[in-house]
């Protein structure tokens, strides 16, 4: 199950796993949808009823998701949502504008990269 996530844009990352918990894979992403993350996970459900239509990210993330559950492969997610931590303090983020989405975006598939599993991103 998708967990609930905020009606506003934000970032998140699936990682696949296997049975025993090893990561395999991952992918990055970012929305800046109205119904922002929301509006994504349930996208990607609906994507999960026919996920080769039509093409595209949304589609192959699905159907890719759909594979590792069949093969029995653990997924998790993580959500970045606009809030963050500076020492005892909570901070807000401000995620509307895509350039700043973008930005943290490449940097979190940079580190995905650095882990060595396979990053889903094209």
């Amino acid at each position: 199950r998708v967990p609930p996530a905020p009606r506003e844009p934000g970032l998140y990352r699936y990682i696949f796993a296997s049975e025993t918990g090893m990561p395999m894979a991952g992918y990055v992403g970012e929305t800046g949808r109205k119904d922002g993350l929301h509006g994504r996970f349930a996208h990607y459900r609906s994507r999960g009823i026919t996920p080769y239509d039509p093409p595209g990210t949304t589609s192959r993330l699905a159907a890719r998701m759909q594979r590792g559950i069949v093969a029995g492969q653990l997924i998790s997610v993580e959500i970045l949502d606009g809030w963050a931590s500076r020492g005892d303090e909570r901070v807000r983020l401000d995620f509307s504008p895509k350039a700043f989405r973008l930005q943290l975006e490449r940097e979190l598939v940079a580190q995905l990269r650095s882990t060595g599993i396979d990053v889903i991103n094209h």
